[in-house]
């Protein structure tokens, strides 16, 4: 049987996005983040980390990652879906939750950074609904030593449109981070999007001074504007390199935070719960602001959460943006999507009194917010 086959043989009925919140989890330990040069750990066209078990796949990260690792940060790319397709990832060993990690419209590849909680075997389950390759690659892990936290409002540092100019094809621009990061950073949190696509391609973004990884950070069809959160190593020069491999294309990018090794916030990785999902209620409008208080999912002290925001439903072209509620919403974009479209992006989101802000640009558009951790400088 192929690689492929397995795969479609743990799928089940294609369904947009779930809708049930997932329960509470147990209290869980407050960790330290540790960046990686992205490591390709699973591609189900090629077998590459690929197991089963009944009706889902099982990511074996020990080789990956050390013992007491208690979250991993992947970035997930679902590939040419042939119907409309999402994917769920978990710990080995509890139960399913009910929310997405990653959509995927049929016809297309789409990515979308994911940050889950790791059991003691270090091994994850992941559910595919639809038909689709998937893969995953690491970009780091939460442990109890590493570097915290500095989050704060989105903040623009690159925009070829105003400034370089787009990418060709094989090309690669360094983004120069200096002005930005403190000399003790050790990883930047930036959202990357791509616009004025000519030809399906990927972006990958790597620490300067290294090997490009055989990894991808955001991939793209023509036409396209799309959106996801990257979190890189940083070396000592404060650069980062971005490259694009097919056709031109501009790129984008927000910081809104990064790691240090001297200071920082712990975080604390949970099981998803969903927070928001505004097709209960009614769609945020054009120019609306939609508040998100996650003051039950966090503690008092919480500063910032990790979070996956969906967009679904829109009925023109829009963006999302995500702050903290108590400052002017910044010059940055969250996630990007067209009419009728469904698009996931993570995002980590300082926090204002334990809640955040997330506004739409034009047209109506259903917002769904799934919870992953949260971030403090308390440590219990």
């Amino acid at each position: 049987m192929s690689k492929r086959a397995v795969l479609l043989a743990v799928l089940t009925a294609v369904t947009a996005i779930v809708t049930v919140a997932a329960p509470a989890g147990a209290a869980t330990p407050a960790t330290r983040f540790t960046a990686v040069t992205p490591q390709r750990v699973l591609d189900t066209r090629d077998g590459t980390g690929v197991g089963v078990e009944g009706d889902h796949l099982v990511l074996d990260l020990s080789g990956s990652v050390p013992a007491g690792t208690a979250a991993v940060v992947l970035n997930l790319t679902g590939v040419e879906a042939n119907v409309d397709s999402f994917v769920t990832v978990w710990p080995d060993g509890q139960q399913r939750p009910s929310t997405s990690n990653l959509n995927v419209s049929q016809r297309q590849t789409a990515a979308n950074l994911t940050t889950v909680s790791l059991p003691d075997n270090r091994k994850l389950d992941i559910a595919v609904r639809g038909d689709l390759g998937v893969v995953a690659d690491l970009q780091g892990y939460y442990a109890g030593n590493g570097s915290g936290y500095v989050g704060h409002s989105p903040q623009r540092v690159m925009d070829t449109r105003t400034g370089r100019g787009p990418l060709g094809p094989h090309e690669s621009t360094v983004l120069d981070l200096s002005s930005v990061l403190p000399p003790t950073a050790t990883a930047v949190v930036f959202n990357l999007t791509a616009t004025n696509t000519t030809a399906p391609t990927f972006v990958t973004a790597w620490p300067d001074g290294v090997a490009q990884p055989a990894a991808s950070s955001l991939n793209l069809a023509p036409g396209w504007t799309r959106a996801n959160l990257v979190t890189v190593a940083v070396p000592p020069s404060r650069k980062i390199d971005l490259y694009n491999h097919l056709g031109s294309v501009d790129l984008i990018a927000d910081v809104s935070g990064f790691y240090v090794s001297d200071a920082g916030d712990w975080f604390f990785p949970g099981v998803p719960q969903r927070v928001v999902d505004t097709r209960d209620s009614h769609p945020v409008g054009p120019g609306g602001v939609l508040a998100v208080d996650v003051s039950p999912q966090t503690v008092l002290s919480a500063d910032a959460v990790a979070v996956n925001i969906t967009a679904t439903d829109a009925t023109t072209s829009t963006f999302l943006t995500a702050w903290p509620g108590d400052s002017t919403r910044p010059d940055a974009s969250t996630l990007n999507l067209g009419a009728g479209e469904t698009v996931p992006n993570m995002a980590i989101v300082s926090l204002w009194q334990r809640s955040f802000s997330v506004s739409n640009l034009a047209g109506s558009v259903d917002v769904v917010v799934d919870i992953a951790g949260y971030f403090s400088a308390n440590r219990p």
